[in-house]
C-alpha cells in the first residue's frame, strides 16, 4: 500500500511542470489567471463559423510584466482596449469600449479548468441600470492551443444574448 501510494505521489509530482505549464489542464486562481493571460501575447483570430469569424485579437504584456493589453480589432474604427491587472490579490480588468463607456470586473474563481471568469464590479461613463455595457464573460484556454470566449452585455438592467468567439494564434 505504501509504495503504491508513493508511486502516485511521485507520479503526481513529476505532472505538475507540465500542468503549470498548460493553464488549460488547471483550475486557476487570480495570479495564475494573470499568468495564464501572459501566455497568450501575439495575435490571434477569431476562428470561421463563430459569430465573430476573421475578426483579429492581440493581447500584449506590459508594465514590466505587470499588465496585459487586450486589443479587439486592431486598428478598425470598433477597436477596443480590455487592461487586465492585480489590484492586491484580486485580478480585475477594466474594458474600454467603443460605447464609450469603461465597465470593470473582477476575477471570480471558476471550477472550469483553464476558465478565467470575470463579473461587474462597476464602472464610469455608463448608468448599470439603464445604459448598454459589458457586464460579465469568461476566457477559456483550452488544451488544444485555442481560445474560447462568452461576453454578456446589460441594457436596461438585462442581459443581452451571450456573444461567443473561438480564438486561434496567427
Amino acid at each position: 500500500m505504501r509504495r503504491t501510494t508513493l508511486l502516485l505521489i511521485v507520479a503526481l509530482v513529476a505532472a505538475l511542470p507540465a500542468l503549470a505549464a498548460d493553464p488549460g489542464a488547471q483550475v486557476l486562481d487570480s495570479r495564475s489567471a494573470l499568468e495564464a493571460l501572459k501566455a497568450l501575447e501575439g495575435d490571434w483570430v477569431a476562428k470561421p463559423a463563430t459569430e465573430r469569424s476573421g475578426t483579429a485579437v492581440r493581447y500584449e504584456v506590459i508594465a514590466g510584466g505587470n499588465t496585459v493589453v487586450k486589443t479587439y480589432a486592431p486598428g478598425a474604427a470598433n477597436e477596443m482596449l480590455t487592461i487586465y491587472h492585480m489590484d492586491g490579490d484580486d485580478l480585475i480588468l477594466t474594458h474600454y469600449c467603443a460605447l464609450n463607456n469603461q465597465p470593470k470586473m473582477r476575477f471570480q474563481s471558476s471550477e472550469t479548468a483553464g476558465e478565467i471568469r470575470f463579473e461587474f464590479a462597476g464602472g464610469t461613463n455608463f448608468d448599470p441600470k439603464v445604459d448598454t455595457h459589458a457586464h460579465e464573460g469568461w476566457t477559456r484556454i483550452t488544451t488544444d492551443g485555442t481560445i474560447e470566449t462568452e461576453s454578456i452585455a446589460y441594457s436596461e438592467g438585462e442581459p443581452m444574448p451571450a456573444q461567443r468567439t473561438v480564438l486561434q494564434r496567427r
